[in-house]
This record gives C-alpha cells, sequence and structure tokens, in this order.
C-alpha cells in the first residue's frame, strides 16, 4: 500500500517487550517516487502559502497608504531587478527576480529621503497615518488567518482518530472501560 492510503486507525500498533509501541512496516516504508513527489507538492505548497501571507501583508500597507492619500510609488513582490508588472494609478506593480519577501515603496518613509512638503509624502503625514501605514501589514495578516481558519473548518479539517495505545492493568483508565487500541472522541 502506498503511505497515504493507510491509517492510524487501520493498522495495529505493535508492543515491543519494554512495553513502548513502534510503527508496523507499512507505516514507515515509503516508495521513492511517492516521497520525491510529495516533496516537491509540500515546496510548491509552500511557495504558494509564504507568497499569499506576503503578498497580502504588502497589501494592507498598499491599501492604507492609498486610502489616506498617500503616495505609492511600487508595490513589489520579491527583490531585485523587475521581471513582469504594470503602472496603476502611478504605482509600479511589480514581481521581482527574488521571490524572498516584498515591499511598498513610500516616498518620504526613510530618513535618507528628500524633504519636501508634498502632503503625499509619508514623512508629511500625522503620526497616526504613519502608524497606521506601518501596522496596516500585520493587521491585514490576522485577519487573512482568520479567514483561512474559518474557511478550513468549513469545508472540513480532518482529524485522526486518537487511539489508545496501552492501559494498564488495574489502573484506573482500566476501570473506567478503557481498552487498549480502542479510538477515543
Amino acid at each position: 500500500k502506498n503511505v497515504a492510503e493507510v491509517t492510524a486507525d487501520a493498522v495495529p500498533i505493535a508492543s515491543r517487550t519494554d512495553g513502548t509501541a513502534r510503527l508496523p512496516e507499512t507505516l514507515t516504508r515509503r516508495e521513492p517516487h511517492t516521497t520525491m513527489v510529495n516533496s516537491i507538492v509540500y515546496i510548491v505548497e509552500l511557495i504558494v502559502g509564504l507568497g499569499l501571507v506576503i503578498f497580502v501583508h504588502e497589501l494592507g500597507h498598499f491599501l492604507a497608504a492609498k486610502l489616506l492619500g498617500i503616495r505609492a510609488e511600487r508595490f513589489s513582490l520579491g527583490f531585485g531587478p523587475r521581471l513582469v508588472g504594470f503602472n496603476w494609478d502611478g504605482t509600479d506593480c511589480r514581481i521581482s527576480l527574488i521571490p524572498l519577501g516584498g515591499y511598498v515603496m513610500l516616498p518620504g518613509e526613510s530618513p535618507d529621503d528628500e524633504k519636501t512638503d508634498d502632503p503625499a509624502q509619508l514623512s508629511n503625514r500625522p503620526i497616526w497615518q504613519r502608524a497606521t501605514v506601518f501596522s496596516a501589514g500585520v493587521v491585514m495578516n490576522v485577519l487573512l488567518s482568520l479567514v483561512l481558519f474559518a474557511v478550513a473548518f468549513s469545508i472540513g479539517v480532518p482529524f485522526p482518530r486518537a487511539l489508545i495505545g496501552q492501559v494498564d492493568p488495574d489502573s484506573p483508565a482500566e476501570a473506567a472501560g478503557l481498552r487498549d487500541r480502542k479510538s477515543v472522541g
């Protein structure tokens, strides 16, 4: 059987002579191609998931800036040279070469930026507006997690059945009716 086809409640857990449990060989043996495919799938899932978190985080900074009338010069997923992108409402939206993060470039964000009287510059805004822009990324990540939890649990999240490993003779657990390898819950 493929490892994915074997469930914990379908295979009895063998006991060693010292009382500890070991997994049956069918649970520990894996086919090489299955392991490689699973690894590739996990890597793709990681990249997509991390990309979503980064996108939503940077989108929070970007939307807060736009809603407050602060100019955003660049919205980038990734760092380094631009691969693809478009210009939207004066903002260079892009995907860059190195996919290890992202950023929103706001004029007046860095102390090294040239000081002007431009009201669309971040440094010329009240402290509460600057704090709103800086914290909006984290707020969006919290909202994303709430939405994803709600979606996941409305679709259904599989939970493996809990199995009792071993019940000691004459124990309170045995007196309560618990038996070896019986499911709980």
